[in-house]
Parts: structure tokens; sequence; C-alpha cells
């Protein structure tokens, strides 16, 4: 019997509060977990306790350091341990240091190492310790690139956007989604427009816009209501404190994160979910949004244009007199907010995990 090839999944971090790498790494797992020619294995760490499925084998190591996320001497040689019984090496973000040791090692094994940037190489990424990053660039970072065989985008626009990529073999596949069932009736009061956004608060996400918009809804004698669900990155007094200078206080609120099926509830149920970070790589909330048949609004900076032309996104201008004139308008339009809900679970059928299967599938074995 022809032996499976073995995949290493690495990633600092398999906590909830990472947003995507670990959702898009499930999805691979998730959808191989069936296939008789490949195995799925995850070296991570996390700071709390999880059950994770889908993989063969499974360790979870311990962080010396949160920041850089520094691996403990354990979790060392658990990832040379692990890169020695593989053959291809699938690594996820890059600017760390467990990721650094991750792609050493791949490289002194002489390993097939694929590495899923998540958006490490935009432009906007770049800006933040800017001076750091390229001071580990030159010394370390344009070798590692060079050794890498194959990259793996979430959408074209990364690829785009990426700043260091000469002629590499690479594959571009967005996550999936699959249509969400069984989500829990959620009443909100009628008598307003009800927003809401799921998903950390982050300087990144851009929620002082959405507080605006708000605003500018209330001062419209549009009867508005922002629910903001999610942990906090050191966002949250900030906003605070924007909400009181506008007294805004009975018109947002904000809840803890919600990681059971009731999130679904609020992206349903909602009339917009609103998304209007500086960046987006490929958003989590977006397609779940979507997978619910959820009325998602974007913005230009969101990195999510692909997604206008299904017609499953609303887009708004970044002034917010244009967007609340925009979302005044579209609130009356009954017909457009049901034909985009529609429309969203079509896309979300379309772009399934059969066909995200098929297309991951192929890349592993045709690398080995």
């Amino acid at each position: 019997m022809k032996k499976k090839i073995k995949v290493l999944h690495i990633v600092s971090s398999y906590d909830n509060s990472e947003g995507g790498p670990p959702i898009s790494i499930n999805n691979i797992a998730f959808s191989l977990r069936n296939t008789k020619e490949l195995e799925n294995n995850l070296i991570t760490s996390t700071t709390k306790k999880i059950k994770i499925n889908n993989f063969k084998n499974v360790y979870i190591g311990k962080l010396l350091f949160k920041k850089f996320y520094i691996p403990s001497l354990t979790l060392i040689l658990k990832i040379k341990s692990e890169i020695q019984k593989n053959q291809i090496i699938h690594i996820h973000n890059f600017w760390n240091i467990t990721i650094f040791i991750g792609l050493f090692l791949s490289i002194f094994y002489k390993k097939k190492i694929i590495l899923s940037p998540h958006g490490s190489f935009d432009f906007y990424n770049m800006k933040k310790s800017n001076i750091k990053k390229k001071f580990y660039l030159f010394f370390f970072g344009k070798y590692q690139i060079s050794k890498i065989h194959y990259f793996h985008f979430l959408t074209e626009q990364e690829k785009k956007n990426s700043f260091y990529l000469k002629k590499k073999d690479y594959l571009v596949l967005s996550n999936y989604s699959k249509k969400i069932k069984n989500i829990p009736k959620l009443y909100l009061n009628k008598k307003y427009i009800n927003f809401c956004y799921l998903g950390r608060l982050d300087k990144i996400k851009n929620l002082a816009y959405q507080i605006q918009l708000i605003n500018k809804l209330i001062k419209k004698n549009i009867n508005a209501r922002l629910t903001i669900i999610g942990p906090d990155y050191g966002e949250k007094e900030k906003l605070i404190k924007l909400i009181n200078n506008l007294n805004l206080k009975n018109y947002i609120t904000f809840k803890k994160p919600i990681y059971t099926k009731k999130k679904y509830s609020w992206l349903k149920y909602s009339d917009f979910v609103l998304l209007t970070s500086h960046y987006e790589c490929n958003s989590v909330l977006a397609l779940e949004t979507l997978a619910c048949g959820g009325c998602l609004i974007t913005n230009n900076s969101t990195n999510l244009k692909y997604l206008k032309n299904y017609n499953v996104t609303q887009y708004i201008d970044n002034n917010v007199t244009k967007s609340s004139n925009k979302i005044k308008k579209l609130f009356k339009n009954k017909r457009l907010m049901i034909k985009q809900r529609k429309d969203s679970l079509k896309f979300t059928k379309k772009y399934n995990e059969i066909n995200f299967r098929n297309k991951i599938k192929k890349f592993y074995l045709n690398i080995i």
C-alpha cells in the first residue's frame, strides 16, 4: 500500500483571537480529512485548552513570551523532530520567532516548503515595525524566502500586494465557508437599523470609522444601533472615549467574544454587518457573513474588491457623510437587501468545500 504524503502545518498560535490563520489551516485539514493520499499534521501553541480536530497528529507547545512568539525549548525540539518526519512543511505567517525556527529547520533538512503569508508581505503590514522588518529581511528573511518552494495566497490582491516575490510557484485559493444551518433566532428591535461588527478590537479594524458613521446617521434622525463583538486588542478604551465624546452611549454596545453558533445569529439577523478595516487579507467575518446570508457592507480599504463582482457586498465611501447617505437609501431598498442575502448564499454554494478540496489536494500532490 502506497504511503501517505505527510504535510506538517506550523503556525505560532492557534488561539481564536488570532483570527484568519487557524481557520484557514483548519479549512485545509477538514477538507482533506478523508483523503487516502495525504496526512495533515499540526504543531502550534495556545494559551487556552482547546480541542483541535481533523489532523492526524497535533502537538500543542508553549511560548516563553507571546510577544514575537518565542517558543520554549521543548517546542523547538518538537518542531525539529516533526519536520524530520514530514515531507511537506506548510508554514503560516512570517514575522515571528516560531516561524523563523520552523523555516530554518525546514531548509536545513531540505524539505519542500510552502508559505502562506496571510497578508504578512502586504504594504500595510510592512509599515508596522518597518525598521525591525527591514533589519530581519537583510540578515535572515530574504535568504529564507529564496528557499521557499511554493506560496499559497488567499486572494489575487494579496499576491499582487506582496512586496517580495520573485519567480515562485504559487496557488491562489481563498478560504471557503459552508452554508451554516440551524442558526439560533436573534430578536433585534426593528425600530432601529441594527449594525454589527464581529472581530477583534484592533487598530487595523478601523472601528472609529464605524462609530463616526453611526454618529452621522443619528444626526440625520435615523434610528441606528451598533453592536461591537470581540476581544480587546488595546482599542476599547479609545473607542469608549470617542463614544462618550459623541454622546453615543445609548446607540453603541460592546459584547464579549462569541465562539458558539450564536455569533452567526448576529451576522444573519442584523440589518448590516460592517467591515471597514484598513486592511484585510481574506476576511473570515466576510465569508461567515455570506455563509449566513447576511448583508455585508465594506469599504475600499478592506482589500475585498473581488466580492463586489458577485453582488454580495455593498461598498461605502471612506467619507462618512457620503456613506451615511448611501446606507439611508440602501435600507429603504428592501428588494436589494433581500437579493444580496440570496446572492451571498449562492456565492457560498459555488465556492464550497468540494472545489476547495480538489484544488488544495492537487497542489500538494504536485509538489512531491
